[in-house]
């Protein structure tokens, strides 16, 4: 799951609404409309338990067409460069694929340890790029 800022101080309100939003949560949202979701978190493509569903899964059952998520943990300087990098490229080419591609291949010369650029993958659920 997520948590949202303030989650600790939802004294008094009703579970619905405490800050938290775990993979259930996500796929009960109407999210036909959405070409992409970032989810920049460390390991955020990993299944925790046998059975659970987690933020990727969740997110397409949702509609969300393309997501960039990590398979582990990662340094947060390398993030920040390839994120700065990633949309940066999007911005100019309006195609998610593209942006990525150019981003991890900048990754890959500023950080030639694969362990900086390997992490962060492209899932995608339709073979339309283009924002």
């Amino acid at each position: 799951g997520i948590v949202l800022s303030g989650a600790n101080d939802q004294k008094g309100k009703d579970e619905s609404s405490d800050g938290y939003i775990y993979a259930e949560d996500i796929a009960k949202l109407d999210l036909t409309d959405t070409k992409l979701a970032v989810i920049s978190a460390c390991e955020s493509a990993i299944y925790k338990q046998e059975g659970d569903r987690n933020i990727t899964e969740a997110l397409f059952e949702a509609g969300v067409d393309h997501q960039i998520v990590s398979l582990w943990k990662i340094d947060d300087e390398a993030t920040k460069d390839l994120m700065i990098s990633f949309y940066s490229n999007l911005a100019q080419t309006k195609n998610i694929r593209y942006a990525y591609n150019l981003a991890q291949n900048f990754m890959k010369e500023k950080y030639k340890d694969r362990h900086y650029w390997a992490s962060f993958i492209l899932l995608s659920n339709d073979l339309n790029y283009d924002l």
